[in-house]
């Protein structure tokens, strides 16, 4: 194969390098899963903030002790490594403790778009095969005409207000109306599917394999079928190191404002 001639300009030679540095392609992603990344940067720091959800801080403990809890609760209703988890919810605290427990254990976190239409709906969520979805209980109303007709078992609601302060989330709470469970579907709220982990005493950190994936999303379908967008622990750990590339200055204490929905891959990888 002859070496391809090279015109001169970055642009043309080198698209890519519009997005990234030479020093940022030349470093290497390490070789752990996203949880253990982000655990090992920040487990110095209990304290740090990590999440602020309507003026509630979540500390980097608080953080660890919650992806813990959902990893249990996960492992204790039979999801284990390779499998799918569904969720069609915004960037609450909760979807972060999804994806981290879904990382830890060895599962695959899947973001449905709420603004794909029914027909979509079914389709990418049957191609998973996923029995267990969580869903923010402000997005029900779009997923719900699709629910009976896909591999969809098990339902966890997550109330907006869940992770809010306790002033705002008792005011909202009270306003909440409950959401009924479709037929041949159980329901669950987010507090009692954490409970389920208390009965689970095995472990839940997976050993590392390189190219496992850990998050999927999808493309728009504006031009076509929306196509499944699959993130391994190497690429979304690439990108969280290129953040601390000298074209990103932040020092620790910082605060992001994040948003880019969750369900599009540059959203759930820079709230990562």
């Amino acid at each position: 194969m002859q070496n391809k001639q090279l015109t001169g300009y970055p642009s043309i030679d080198k698209p890519w390098l519009k997005y990234y540095t030479e020093e940022a392609l030349a470093m290497k992603a390490p070789e752990c899963t996203v949880y253990r990344n982000i655990y090992d940067n920040n487990k110095d720091y209990p304290n740090d903030i990590s999440l602020l959800y309507f003026g509630r801080r979540i500390t980097y403990k608080n953080l660890f002790s919650e992806i813990e809890k959902c990893a249990k609760s996960l492992k204790q209703i039979g999801i284990k490594e390779g499998d799918c988890v569904t969720l069609c919810t915004a960037g609450v605290p909760e979807a972060i403790y999804i994806v981290l427990a879904c990382s830890k254990i060895g599962a695959l976190a899947n973001f449905i778009n709420p603004l794909f239409t029914t027909e979509q709906m079914i389709d990418r969520i049957n191609d998973t095969g996923a029995e267990w979805i969580f869903i923010l209980d402000k997005m029900y109303s779009c997923i719900e005409k699709a629910l009976p007709d896909t591999c969809i078992k098990n339902i966890v609601i997550i109330p907006v207000y869940n992770s809010m302060p306790t002033p705002k989330k008792v005011l909202l709470s009270l306003r909440h109306k409950a959401i009924k469970a479709i037929s041949a579907h159980t329901l669950t709220v987010w507090n009692d599917f954490v409970k389920l982990g208390d009965n689970y005493k095995g472990k839940t950190e997976a050993a590392y394999q390189n190219g496992t994936p850990v998050i999927m999303v999808y493309s728009s379908g504006t031009t076509g079928a929306s196509k499944g967008i699959v993130l391994t622990n190497e690429s979304v750990s690439a990108s969280i190191l290129d953040s601390s590339s000298e074209k990103f200055p932040y020092e620790r204490g910082y605060k992001f404002l994040q948003m880019i929905p969750v369900w599009f891959s540059t959203g759930i990888v820079l709230s990562m």
